[in-house]
């Protein structure tokens, strides 16, 4: 018999075929049929909560989340999760930045948590401390998403060369990512 950490990395990649094809509801059956099988795995359990974050399954998401946290409460990307998912549905913000800072305080200089940073900040208003963030984080890694971030935060304060600037080099970033 299979070791269970072997079949969940199999349910894994069998999860981003479907994802790579369009088809995120196969995908979430696919991981719910799988943590019936393997309960509380906290590979699937992620991987199942980024799916329902995609479908807009936002409460499926927190619980998958928050019991992902519960199993091990040093997740960074569990937190950081949960906090990018609030923020970016402009969810209880507050929640989502102390989430977002545990997640920092746990993995610092991580890129994409520092993209959760800046974005939460754009989301409350405080657009100046986004941007830094945000600039951070593309310099630790020209990344597509993070680009979008900062280049909308910028146009929102009226920086509209350096906005477009950005969204180029994020265009540029996601042409290599394909090669």
């Amino acid at each position: 018999p299979r070791s269970l950490a072997v079949q969940s990395q199999i349910y894994l990649v069998q999860e981003q075929l479907l994802l790579d094809a369009g088809q995120e509801e196969k995908a979430l059956e696919l991981l719910n049929a799988a943590l019936t099988d393997i309960p509380d795995d906290p590979d699937l359990l992620y991987a199942r909560g980024l799916v329902t974050a995609q479908l807009k399954r936002i409460d499926e998401h927190e619980r998958d989340m928050r019991r992902l946290i519960e199993l091990e409460p040093d997740n960074a990307h569990a937190y950081n999760a949960l906090g990018y998912t609030l923020a970016d549905q402009a969810m209880r913000l507050e929640e989502a930045l102390v989430l977002i800072e545990k997640a920092i305080g746990l993995q610092p200089g991580d890129p994409f948590i520092l993209d959760s940073l800046g974005w939460v900040h754009y989301r409350l208003g405080n657009y100046q401390r986004a941007v830094d963030y945000l600039k951070e984080a593309m310099e630790l890694r020209s990344d597509p998403e993070i680009a979008a971030h900062l280049g909308e935060v910028l146009w929102q304060q009226g920086n509209l060369d350096e906005a477009r600037r950005v969204w180029q080099v994020g265009r540029d970033a996601a042409g290599s990512e394909k090669n």
